[in-house]
């Protein structure tokens, strides 16, 4: 899965798009903490939490390494349902959506790399990949902290595909802005290199995950101003 400062860098480049206009139409904090929900819960970026969830629930994922999400089924069940009924869906769910896109499309182009490259995905590519990730994240990532709020807090306890407790949020808050701060400005040392991928297939990709995510929240509006 992409690393939380890559996360960060997609999530500002859905709030900076003019044309979307997010901030006027969704509450940009619970949006954020959206983009790295489904994490909270795997074990990975958080500990300790109230409870673990294995990725394979919070991603709607097949268990597998270097999974991908199924960001269509989450769609359908929390936020197609909720459009049926005429309502607006939580920017934190519209956020987790959001994540699982992104999640589904570098995992779905990791899986074509290595295919290229005659390799398995296996956990010693799985490493080095996050290693990479995380590499081209501190390159990107912005300067975009996450506030708590009761909004923040109220739509976590009612996400809807279980519910994420405040003390968990306020937890996982705490780890990303710790993240952005030390990654803002392109905090990356001397001597770090890509293993797997490069600079140039990064550019490639995020290009392409910032489209696809920039067309699907286009539609979503869509669908709510003529709801």
């Amino acid at each position: 899965m992409p690393s939380w400062n890559l996360h960060a860098y997609h999530t500002k480049e859905l709030l900076d798009n003019q044309e979307l206009a997010l901030c006027e139409r969704l509450d940009s904090e619970a949006f954020k903490v959206g983009n790295i929900a489904p994490d909270i819960y795997v074990g990975y970026m958080v500990n300790p939490t109230t409870c673990t969830i294995a990725y394979e629930v919070t991603h709607c994922a097949v268990p597998q390494i270097i999974p991908v999400p199924d960001h269509s089924r989450f769609f359908d069940e929390f936020i197609e349902s909720v459009l049926r009924d005429r309502k607006v869906p939580d920017a934190l769910v519209v956020g987790a959506w959001c994540h699982l896109i992104t999640d589904a499309y570098y995992n779905a182009r990791t899986r074509e790399h290595l295919k290229s490259l005659g390799l398995e995905p296996c956990r010693e590519l799985r490493i080095k990949k996050q290693a990479d990730f995380a590499l081209f994240g501190r390159e990107v990532c912005p300067a975009m902290e996450i506030a708590s709020s009761d909004v923040v807090f109220d739509q976590a306890l009612r996400y809807p595909q279980y519910p994420i407790e405040a003390v968990d949020v306020e937890r996982s808050i705490e780890v990303f802005n710790t993240i952005v701060q030390s990654d803002t400005a392109g905090h990356v040392a001397s001597n770090e290199t890509y293993q797997l991928f490069s600079r140039a297939w990064f550019e490639d990709v995020s290009c392409g995950v910032n489209e696809v995510l920039a067309r699907s929240m286009t539609g979503l509006l869509d669908r709510i101003d003529n709801k």
